[in-house]
Parts: structure tokens; C-alpha cells; sequence
């Protein structure tokens, strides 16, 4: 192969794994995945921090899912079938809907 050619090559590998790279490295910035069903709070997924402290389920950055309608405590409601965040005010802020019929695993995956 020639010098020219095989820097080409070389060239189109490297922005190919660079763009493939940026594409996977899309990581999820939430804390953990809660699952509130009858006024009982489930944690399904936690971050440990680097520090290895266990996060506070009520700060900023966990996913808060209702299975039934149902308040967290500070008295936010939320409605069944219904994804929210707990935002930097420490409020919950809806991000969209889920199916009920879906494990909680399975839940925790999709956030």
C-alpha cells in the first residue's frame, strides 16, 4: 500500500472510532431510579458516589416513577404512569411517561 493511501485509511479509521466513541458515551447524569406505588418508595438503581457515599433519595438528579398517584415527602404529587425528576429546586419536574406493565428493572434500564 502507499505512504499516501495508508494514511488515508488510517485517518478515516481513527475519525470513525472517535465518532463511534462520542456516541456511546452518552451517560445518564440521574442518581438513582425510585419507584413510588401506594405511598411506598422503592429504590431500584443508586449511584454511589466517588467518595462512596450512598446519595440522599430526595436530592437533585434521582427519577421518581408512579406507579399510583401518590406524594413524595414535601408534599409533591405525582400521577400514575408518570416519570419526573427531582430538579435543582428540589421539586419534581415531569420528563414524560412510562408503562405500568414494566418491571421495575426493566424501568430502571429505560432511565
Amino acid at each position: 500500500m502507499k505512504p499516501k493511501k495508508l494514511i488515508q485509511v488510517i485517518f478515516v479509521v481513527a475519525l470513525a472510532l472517535l465518532l463511534g466513541s462520542i456516541g456511546c458515551s452518552k451517560t445518564k447524569s440521574t442518581k438513582g431510579v425510585m419507584v413510588i406505588n401506594n405511598c411506598d418508595a422503592r429504590m431500584v438503581t443508586m449511584k454511589v458516589s466517588d467518595k462512596g457515599e450512598l446519595p440522599n433519595p430526595w436530592d437533585p438528579g434521582w427519577v421518581v416513577l408512579f406507579r399510583t398517584d401518590g406524594k413524595i415527602p414535601g408534599g409533591e404529587a405525582g400521577k400514575a404512569g408518570q416519570a419526573y425528576i427531582i430538579d435543582e429546586s428540589k421539586r419534581l419536574s415531569r420528563i414524560g411517561t412510562f408503562d405500568l406493565s414494566k418491571s421495575d428493572d426493566e424501568l430502571a434500564k429505560d432511565y
